[in-house]
């Protein structure tokens, strides 16, 4: 008896089978009882890299992988022995040229010069495939985030009451050269902490960046030049397309994310080799095969490519999670990757890794472009300033508000301290008129920096408020200050710092302090 599978296609007749192969739309091959490939159209030599007379000769079970060809045949026997079998199944095929693509196969038993054969349709889901997967890697790297965020959050807490402490103490005038020289050792290694947890918070996208217009070329050129002179072992090429725009980003976090990507270049050519950097411009159209995250614009690509001892698959999927390091205990952090991930996609670009064990490697950075002008460099300030009024500290951790409210009387300010939000508003509401400034931790429990901030607002419209957190600006932070929220210090500061951030916002009278005796200049 013949079932439903045996009875497909006997309709047709030899010449219509031609036909149909001939003309489909997508890769199309008809194979004879015996294994060997009878018809094929322009779309499956395209495919597979064959020309038609050569992929003629090979038999069809030598296209698939050999990890395949066991699942293959024993579905194509089941069928000829009209077993049903649904007709679409995934498989691999090998190419000419080695490569190994993902397909998805249609089979159907039909009668070619009057014999069963079998009628292959082959969709080609490699890049598909490519998509997902990058899709998973994305959504992986978004949860590692949350806890990345969350360490850096508590760690930079940790880093504001070592600051806090150092800044006190050098503000001591008696202070000694000697403890002076040490202090300035703690501080170092405060800014170098500050610096690992920006790298997570980099990581974790939390942070708005300070985007404006540079040249993207001259800060690859500077960059190199300083590179080069810690390896002088690898030679640095630096190439640039013709009159390449100027890209829009924060160039002091792009400059980390080149530092961070030729230091792992470097790390792979131990004995040294070949670096080179080469920027171009191209579409968001363009590079749709490569990234599922870009948006159809323009874009600077900035590609970082090395001799080194490159990466395998596994490696290649972990490079940019946060703590991956190949490296031995203590020679690296694994933020560095992860970090540079994290900037370039809050600046909505992304990075496209390729990686062959023994060639090298290639990162290709996207980068938006722009047709403004480059901006000035601004040159930080050092000094600190005195200023008077009356300032509401609020922060939960009582060791901040201390060490925070020492600084803020010796700049000169009266300071009123709260330890939750709760008791903020019950400080603000007595003397509203008389509270020049609310620094806000934006981080509290039970009533968090938000809600404090509109509580606070609707007792008067007109409060001054500056933002305090772990955290970069990013989410909670940016929304208040889009709705009206004065100003954001991100945690660790120095007293420098804090000092120039409450005059930018009350336009206090200027008296600068030497910051290494506290005297008033």
């Amino acid at each position: 008896m013949e079932t439903e599978n045996n009875r497909v296609g006997q309709w047709h007749d030899d010449a219509q089978y031609r036909q149909l192969v001939r003309t489909a739309d997508e890769a199309a091959l008809l194979t004879a009882v015996d294994g060997n490939i009878a018809l094929v159209n322009d779309h499956a030599t395209a495919l597979l890299g064959y020309s038609a007379d050569a992929i003629m000769k090979i038999p069809i079970i030598d296209l698939y992988h050999p990890d395949d060809r066991e699942m293959v045949i024993d579905r194509v026997m089941r069928s000829f022995a009209g077993e049903y079998m649904y007709p679409a199944f995934s498989a691999r095929l090998m190419c000419k040229d080695g490569e190994v693509i993902s397909v998805q196969i249609i089979g159907l038993i039909i009668q070619w010069q009057r014999q069963p054969a079998f009628l292959i349709f082959i969709k080609d889901m490699t890049l598909e495939e490519k998509l997902e997967a990058r899709l998973q890697q994305v959504e992986k790297l978004q949860s590692l985030g949350t806890l990345a965020g969350g360490i850096a959050h508590d760690f930079n807490n940790l880093l504001s009451v070592i600051q806090g402490c150092v800044s006190l103490i050098r503000f001591d005038k008696d202070l000694s050269p000697t403890h002076q020289e040490k202090l300035k050792t703690i501080e170092a290694q405060v800014q170098s902490g500050a610096k690992l947890v920006k790298g997570l918070l980099g990581y974790t996208r939390k942070g708005k960046c300070e985007v404006k217009a540079f040249d993207l070329q001259k800060l690859v050129q500077d960059t190199a030049v300083n590179f080069g002179r810690t390896r002088k072992d690898i030679t640095i090429h630096v190439g640039c397309s013709a009159d390449l725009p100027i890209v829009k980003a924060d160039p002091s976090e792009i400059e980390q994310v080149l530092l961070n990507l030729m230091v792992n270049s470097g790390d792979a050519m131990p004995d040294g080799g070949e670096l080179n950097l080469r920027i171009s411009r191209t579409t968001g159209i363009e590079i749709m095969s490569r990234s599922c995250d870009l948006e159809y614009g323009s874009y600077l690509q900035l590609s970082v490519i090395d001799t080194g001892i490159g990466m395998d698959k596994t490696t290649q999927e972990q490079v940019f999670e946060p703590f991956f390091t190949t490296k031995e205990m203590g020679k690296g952090t694994g933020l560095g990757l992860a970090s540079a991930y994290g900037i370039v996609k809050r600046h909505g670009g992304d990075i496209v890794l390729s990686s062959r064990p023994g060639i090298g490697t290639i990162f290709d950075v996207y980068l938006p472009a722009s047709e403004l002008p480059a901006a000035d460099q601004e040159t930080p300030e050092e000094e600190i300033l005195k200023g008077t009024g009356t300032i509401l500290l609020v922060d939960d951790e009582s060791k901040i508000v201390h060490l925070v409210g020492t600084m803020l009387k010796l700049m000169g300010y009266d300071v009123i301290t709260a330890e939750s939000g709760e008791e903020a508003i019950e400080e603000y509401a007595k003397t509203p008129d008389t509270i020049d400034l609310v620094i806000l931790d934006m981080i509290m429990p039970h009533l968090g920096g938000r809600e404090t901030y509109q509580r606070l607002k609707a007792i008067n419209p007109q409060i001054t408020v500056l933002l305090s957190s772990g955290y970069s600006l990013e989410g909670q932070a940016e929304e208040i200050l889009e709705h009206g929220c004065n100003g954001f210090l991100q945690k660790p500061y120095n007293m420098t710092q804090l000092s120039f951030k409450i005059r930018e916002l009350l336009e206090t009278p200027l008296k600068v302090v030497n910051n290494q005796h506290g005297q008033a200049a």
